[in-house]
C-alpha cells in the first residue's frame, strides 16, 4: 500500500509542478568520456551487502551505448549556443539500464549523486526499490524489502554518504542507517542526520516560488480568478493575463505563468512585462542564469516527442528547444551541478551542460 502512495503522491507532483502545457534524432557519433559500471545490488542498511550482476551488458565510449544484448542507443548530436560571451553545449553524457516510470522521484544531482524511487526494475531487477547513480551512469539499486513498510534514501553530503530511512510498520518509528555511494552500510544514524542531507537540496529551486527571494513580491490568486503579483503588503504590482491559473517565480527576474494543461507556459518579468513571445511546455529550475525548457511535439503517428533547450535570465533563447529526450513525459526537468536527468528511449538518462 505503501509503495502504491509514494508513486501516486510522486505523480501527483511532477504533474502539478512541471506537467507538460503544450510544445533530431542522427546516426552520427558524438565523443564522451562517460563509462558505465556494473549494476550493483545491496541490501544496505538492512543487515549485509551482496552484489548480483545484471542481466545486461553496458558500456559507453562514444556517442553510442548498447543497454542489452540487442539494443543499442545512439545518441543526438549535442546543441549549442552562447550566453554571456561564452559557448553553451548539452549533450548526452551516459544512458543507465534503468526503465522510466512517472513515478520516478528525486530526479536531480547533489554532490555528484542522484537518487530515486523506481517502482520496478524490468530491465535487470525485478523488486522494488531505489537507485542511486553518478554522472556517468554507474547505478547501485537499493531494494525495498517485503518487511518495510517505509523506505527512502537522502541526498548524499560532500563525504558520499547518505541516510537510509527504515520504516518496518507504516506510522511506526523509523530506523536510521548511514549508506555509502555503493549502498553499504557504514554506521547507524539519527533523524537529524536524515533530516540534515534532505535539506542539502532545499538551496536548489527545483518547484518554483511563490515569493521572490526577499519577500517583496508574491503571487496572489485574485478572487474572481486570475493572478496578481503583490508586494509585502498585499499591494496589487501587476495582473498576470485572465487566461492562467498558475505561477512561479523562476528567479527574482522572472516569473512564468500557465494553465494545465490547455495554455502552455509564458515568460514575465518583475514588472509584468512579457519578455519571450514563446511559449513552452516546460520550464525547467535556474542554475547559474540558465533554465532548461521542453517543447512537446505530436508526430505524424501519434506518438509524442519532447525537446529540450535552454533560456536565459533575462527570457533570451540560448538554445532553442531542438535536442530530443524522449516522448511525452515531464522528468528530465531538474537542473542541479551542472546535469539534467532525462529520458531516452524509455530509459533514464543523463544530460551535461557545459560553459566555456
Amino acid at each position: 500500500m505503501m509503495r502504491k502512495l509514494v508513486a501516486l503522491f510522486t505523480v501527483l507532483a511532477l504533474l502539478f509542478c512541471f506537467a507538460g502545457c503544450s510544445g533530431s534524432d542522427t546516426d552520427t557519433d558524438t565523443s564522451t568520456d562517460a563509462g558505465l559500471g556494473t549494476n550493483t545490488e545491496t541490501n544496505a542498511g538492512l543487515g549485509t551487502s551482496s552484489t548480483k550482476a545484471p542481466t545486461n551488458t553496458e558500456s559507453v565510449g562514444s556517442a553510442s551505448q548498447s543497454t542489452s544484448s540487442k539494443q543499442t542507443i545512439v545518441f543526438p548530436d549535442p546543441v549549442t549556443g552562447t550566453y554571456n560571451g561564452k559557448t553553451v553545449t548539452i549533450s548526452y553524457r551516459a544512458i543507465t539500464d534503468i526503465e522510466y516510470v512517472a513515478s520516478e522521484a528525486y530526479c536531480y544531482f547533489i554532490n555528484g549523486y542522484a537518487t530515486w524511487f523506481n517502482p520496478h526494475r524490468s530491465n535487470t531487477y525485478n523488486s522494488d526499490g531505489w537507485s542511486i547513480v553518478d554522472f556517468d551512469g554507474n547505478s547501485v539499486f537499493v531494494p525495498w524489502p517485503e518487511s518495510v513498510d517505509d523506505l527512502s534514501i537522502s541526498s548524499f553530503d560532500q563525504n558520499g554518504i547518505a541516510v537510509l530511512r527504515t520504516q518496518k510498520e507504516f506510522g511506526k518509528k523509523s530506523e536510521y542507517t548511514f549508506i555509502n555511494t555503493k549502498g553499504e552500510t557504514v554506521g547507524t544514524a539519527t533523524e537529524k542526520d536524515y533530516d540534515d542531507r534532505v535539506a542539502l537540496s532545499d538551496k536548489i529551486d527545483y518547484w518554483g516560488q511563490e515569493e521572490n527571494s526577499d519577500g517583496s513580491m508574491k503571487i496572489s490568486q485574485k478572487k474572481d480568478g486570475g493572478i496578481s503579483v503583490v508586494d509585502a503588503d498585499g499591494k496589487t504590482l501587476f495582473d498576470l493575463p485572465d487566461e492562467f491559473d498558475r505561477a512561479v517565480f523562476r528567479s527574482d527576474k522572472m516569473v512564468i505563468a500557465c494553465d494545465f494543461p490547455t495554455v502552455p507556459w509564458s515568460v514575465y518579468d518583475n514588472t509584468g512585462k512579457r519578455i519571450n513571445q514563446d511559449t513552452f511546455s516546460i520550464i525547467g529550475n535556474m542554475e547559474n542564469g540558465l533554465c532548461p525548457i521542453i517543447n512537446h511535439k505530436t508526430n505524424d503517428d501519434g506518438t509524442n516527442t519532447a525537446y529540450l533547450g535552454l533560456m536565459g535570465e533575462n527570457g533570451e533563447i540560448v538554445i532553442p528547444p531542438t535536442l530530443e529526450t524522449d516522448s511525452y513525459s515531464n522528468v528530465g526537468i531538474f537542473f542541479s551541478e551542472g546535469h539534467i536527468i532525462t529520458e531516452y528511449k524509455g530509459l533514464i538518462a543523463i544530460l551535461q551542460v557545459t560553459v566555456e
